[in-house]
């Protein structure tokens, strides 16, 4: 019987099992970073800040204006 192979399998040779996983526990973080970070202006601002893309006051750091 043939296995299923995923449209991402041809980049780069076929995916592991442990590779699968790896991606999905990213995806998973990722998902709720993006909801913790968006939930408000507040909240995104707070992150925008600790990235270190704007000031604590809230402007756009020179490399970003």
């Amino acid at each position: 019987m043939a296995k299923a192979v995923s449209k991402w399998d041809d980049i780069g040779g076929l995916m592991t099992a442990s590779q699968r996983k790896e991606i999905e526990e990213f995806r998973k973080a990722a998902r709720q970073f993006t909801k913790k970070a968006t939930r408000s202006r507040k909240a995104a601002l707070k992150t925008l800040i600790d990235a270190g893309f704007f000031t604590p006051k809230g402007n756009p750091r020179k490399p970003y204006r």
